[in-house]
């Protein structure tokens, strides 16, 4: 079962503490093959992630939890940063 998670924040991520989950912000990685190059996909299923990161949804707000997308056929991971 894959889980998914909201994510409000567009691909270069969002300021803006919300309150409820205590998440102002998100840094965002490219997924990278061995050679350096990017991890190709067509939908973030196709990205690997481990058992703590999920597969990002875009219906809005910054993801709760650490979780994947599929940003122009390649990889990103997506990492909330907690409220200062």
């Amino acid at each position: 079962m894959v889980k998914a998670l909201f994510l409000t924040a567009g691909l270069f991520g969002a300021l803006g503490c919300s309150p409820s989950s205590n998440i102002c912000n998100q840094t965002l990685q490219p997924l990278l093959l061995t050679d350096g190059g990017p991890y190709p996909c067509t939908r973030g299923d196709d990205c690997p992630r481990g058992a703590e990161t999920y597969v990002c949804t875009t219906t809005g707000g910054l993801p709760p939890l650490q979780c994947v997308s599929c940003d122009g056929n390649a990889c990103t991971l997506h990492v909330p940063v907690a409220c200062q």
